[in-house]
């Protein structure tokens, strides 16, 4: 395990892990968990980018000090967290307690054979679309204002040499604003579903499921940016996007 500072960028060390062949011969990347403050949280997040970066990021999100954060504000940083990253799960860490195997399960970088993950993300992804719809007036001086989820979904099987060129001129073009990626693919002449995933400008090698987790088979991927609209995604996407 690898604890960092409360003000540092986890983007670079899970590139590391993701990229360096020295790292991969001994080590494999699990999840990115990121422990909140219930009684400052909402604070903290006003306060420092990188705090809104490390719940962006994040596999996992803890909620510490609900046992004395007042009910009403943990509800209000649990619905701000939320919106800022639909992707990961929530849990609580009662006087610093949370059951192990929610933080340290199954390793989402290593998900060949982890339908069960790949149905979570699907699930957050269509959370965070009834989300959108009833969104409220948001401010923009808020720093997790600049930070965004976009849910892309494509109806058509798609060509993968479409798919490779759109990511790798994002990748190039706005690898920094792209925090986190992560997709489900319906690959055109391949019946097994594509997972992909990547942080900044890093892609991880796809791989693929043994089945679909469900009867949907549209392409799905989810964009959690900062400072980039979903027009700015679908520039160049492989297919027409919804």
């Amino acid at each position: 395990m690898i604890e960092t500072t409360g003000l540092a960028d986890p983007a670079p060390i899970v590139q590391s892990l993701m990229s360096d062949e020295a790292m991969l011969n001994h080590f494999r990347l699990g999840q990115v968990v990121t422990v909140v403050d219930a009684f400052h949280g909402s604070r903290t997040l006003d306060e420092h980018m990188e705090a809104v970066k490390q719940a962006a990021i994040a596999d996992r999100l803890v909620l510490s000090k609900t046992d004395i954060a007042p009910a009403e504000a943990t509800q209000r940083l649990r619905l701000r967290l939320g919106r800022l990253n639909p992707l990961a799960p929530m849990f609580e860490a009662v006087q610093g307690e949370v059951e192990p195997g929610k933080l340290f399960g199954a390793a989402e970088f290593d998900i060949a054979d982890k339908s069960a993950e790949v149905r979570a993300w699907l699930e957050a992804e269509a959370r965070h679309a009834r989300d959108h719809d009833h969104a409220h007036d948001s401010d923009p001086n808020r720093h997790d204002e600049r930070i965004r989820a976009h849910c892309l979904a494509f109806d058509a099987p798609l060509e993968w040499q479409a798919v490779a060129g759109w990511l790798d001129r994002l990748a190039f073009e706005r690898g920094e604003q792209l925090l986190r990626v992560k997709g489900l693919l319906n690959v055109a002449g391949q019946e097994e579903p594509v997972v992909i995933q990547g942080v900044h400008s890093l892609f991880h090698p796809p791989s693929t499921l043994p089945s679909w987790p469900d009867a949907d088979r549209r392409s799905r991927l989810v964009f959690i940016v900062r400072d980039l609209e979903r027009a700015e995604l679908e520039a160049g996407a492989p297919g027409r996007a919804h």
